[in-house]
């Protein structure tokens, strides 16, 4: 049967996605060598894993149905519009549960969402009473001792957050590289690409893959916003801001992405050479390919 063929490939290719390739994709160091490459195949991956599971189990309920998936979508509406039963037992039961993962994969993109907006909403609310817009800045600044940035992303656009200890405590080069680092994030929309793999980890916590996966692209962020740093303010006065703010939010100076930082910082952010990079986007588009291929043909 042709459905049940693209069912043991759409689960083959889910399986390995799922597993070696995050797994070797979260380990490997190339990607910070070209980080909007490779975060463009980080979402790739994402994509196609959750295309293929789910195509996996529809592909093999509508087996029975002859053909690929799409032809035996239209037989089963028929079947059904004509009040009659085309499926057995236990493929209804298979095509239940692949329309049950997508349901589950996209309430919990859309819970993870709607989280997302309420507290950033509330967020808002807060700044408006305790920061202080300072035009020269083009930031809000908190009254805090501490040395912090963030941005805060929004629908009615982002806002960079510094507090004072930043500003007394930085020089104006790296308060320059701290403020560029932030606009980076809201001008690149980081916040809204790393949702989908922080939902993927809900998804599935008991799955290493799906947090490595979630840690790597988090990490992709910070490093393409550092390269907006450094074309603002220059390597050493990014490399000083982010000892001096850059480990806020819980991290230490020991933490694993921080060092990954430093480190690319120190040795003078080294690229891909072109046809890498090249090769990356062209195997981030045939690893979305696949998938679509496999549930759409007809």
């Amino acid at each position: 049967m042709t459905g049940a063929a693209d069912a043991v490939a759409l689960a083959a290719l889910a399986v390995v996605l799922a597993q070696p390739v995050t797994a070797r994709l979260a380990a490997a160091r190339w990607p910070h060598r070209a980080p909007r490459a490779a975060l463009a195949l980080w979402l790739a991956v994402g994509l196609a894993t959750g295309l293929a599971g789910v195509g996996a189990l529809l592909s093999l309920g509508l087996a029975p149905l002859g053909g690929h998936l799409l032809p035996g979508l239209v037989r089963c509406a028929r079947a059904l519009a004509a009040g009659g039963d085309p499926l057995p037992g236990w493929a209804w039961s298979v095509t239940g549960a692949g329309l049950t993962l997508l349901g589950w994969q996209l309430a919990v993109l859309a819970r993870s969402l709607l989280a997302v907006a309420a507290h950033r909403r509330a967020h808002r609310g807060i700044l408006d009473v305790v920061g202080t817009w300072e035009q020269e800045l083009g930031s809000v600044v908190l009254e805090d001792p501490r040395a912090l940035a963030y941005h805060l992303p929004g629908l009615r656009g982002s806002r960079v957050v510094v507090t004072r200890g930043c500003v007394d405590r930085t020089e104006r080069d790296e308060l320059t590289a701290v403020l560029a680092h932030e606009r980076a994030h809201a001008r690149g929309h980081h916040a809204a690409l790393l949702q989908p793999f922080v939902a993927w980890q809900r998804t599935v916590p008991f799955v290493p893959a799906a947090s490595a996966a979630t840690a790597a692209v988090a990490l992709l962020t910070e490093i393409l916003a550092d390269d907006a740093a450094v074309a603002a303010a220059g390597g050493p006065a990014t490399l000083a801001a982010l000892g001096r703010v850059g480990c806020g939010g819980g991290r230490s100076a020991a933490d694993p992405a921080t060092l990954a930082r430093i480190r690319r910082l120190v040795h003078g952010r080294p690229g891909l050479p072109r046809a890498g990079v090249l090769a990356c986007w062209v195997v981030a588009a045939l690893v979305l390919l696949l998938p679509t291929v496999l549930l759409a043909r007809s």
